[in-house]
């Protein structure tokens, strides 16, 4: 089975829908992320830019409007591509040239290295994360730039538990109107808390909570590994790293750029485990603990979603109970949601109007990476 093209096909589905009413509040916000990628206008204006997986092409649309010279979208899902094509054309008419390729990314093959390859929301929950990032950073020149998304198990330990508190509420054979007439009532007003939330509610619910996850979580380190020592991280959002070092002192083998945002990612693990907070970095032995212990949380949701194995949501409550205590002194407020969220899985509590503090609950889900392609 195939993460995400198996499911979207099977229901003939593309829920990446982004509310574009406002296209220059849509246009900012792309214009902000590029820029903490370092990527500003004049650098896309001309260049070449494959994209994998661009999902209905809300992103590409503005990718569009920086005018590259040469585009090419790749992607297997129809109806996406379908509904980017549509999408294109009504932002842009015949102005933008641009080239679509109906291919799986692991398939996709070409001699044509690109200025800039871009794969957002597709690698995490692959079978494998590492191998899908190196095809799509194989593609990229020397001197290029790579963008790419990652998500950690802690830093979606929101949906995680979400996951598990739908399992409460709806039967696992329910059909997809049945399971969203049941989950939309619930989980609306955990969005509604979200201010600039610009997906729908349903698409939310279908992607993220019926969404089968077969496949692994991609943290920050593990994609910095995937791509060794040809690559180097150049942008982040949000932009965690931080280096007080001269630059002169920056040269050779000292430049470690990819260790040290390695480093930094662990010591604000609490900050991607609660996108509420902001708090200083801590002990990056801290941020190691509790990657493992949500990875473990991880593994058992799928113990119980795809294995059925009963006796993992007990595990899995116990799991948020560690998390809890070890992030308690450094985030009261995280530990506290986590707490409830336990509560409600484990049967000790059947109100829902009871997350006075989960339902505002959110990890920094989706991180983006940028990464250049050492020239040499």
């Amino acid at each position: 089975m195939k993460p995400f093209l198996d499911y979207y096909g099977q229901n003939a589905i593309s829920p990446v829908a982004q509310d574009i009413s406002d296209i220059q509040r849509h246009f900012d916000r792309r214009r902000s992320l590029y820029r903490s990628l370092g990527l500003i206008p004049s650098f896309v204006e001309g260049r070449s830019v494959v994209e994998f997986g661009p999902g209905s092409g809300y992103n590409a649309i503005y990718t569009g409007s920086l005018k590259p010279g040469r585009y090419v979208l790749v992607d297997a899902n129809p109806v996406g591509l379908n509904e980017t094509r549509e999408l294109l054309q009504k932002q842009f008419g015949n102005t933008l040239s641009y080239e679509m390729a109906p291919s799986l990314i692991e398939d996709f093959e070409t001699d044509e290295r690109f200025d800039i390859s871009i794969c957002e929301g597709t690698i995490p929950f692959q079978l494998f994360p590492e191998e899908f990032t190196r095809k799509v950073a194989s593609f990229c020149k020397p001197g290029g730039v790579v963008i790419i998304t990652c998500a950690a198990a802690a830093s979606c330990i929101g949906e995680i538990a979400r996951r598990l508190i739908a399992s409460r509420i709806v039967a696992k054979d329910a059909t997809l109107p049945e399971k969203l007439a049941l989950l939309r009532p619930v989980f609306a007003p955990h969005l509604a808390m979200m201010t600039n939330m610009s997906r729908s509610v349903d698409h939310w619910i279908l992607d993220n909570i019926i969404h089968p996850f077969i496949g692994k979580t991609f943290a920050i380190d593990a994609a910095i590994d995937a791509l060794g020592d040809e690559f180097e991280v150049y942008g982040q959002s949000p932009q965690f790293i931080e280096d007080w070092r001269w630059y002169k002192d920056v040269w050779g083998a000292a430049t470690e750029f990819n260790a040290r945002a390695k480093a930094s990612y662990f010591r604000n693990i609490a900050n991607f485990l609660d996108y509420r907070i902001e708090v200083p970095p801590h002990s990056v032995e801290l941020g190691e603990r509790v990657s493992g212990l949500a990875d473990s949380l991880y593994g058992l949701m799928q113990d119980y979603e795809l294995r059925g194995i009963d006796g993992a949501i007990g595990s899995a409550c116990n799991k948020l109970l560690e998390i809890a205590n070890a992030v308690a002194t450094i985030s009261p407020i995280t530990a506290e949601s986590l707490r409830e969220a336990a509560g409600f899985v484990s049967g000790t509590s059947d109100d829902l109007r009871s997350f006075t503090s989960f339902e505002s609950y959110f990890g920094r889900g989706q991180q983006y990476l940028s990464f250049i392609r050492r020239a040499s």
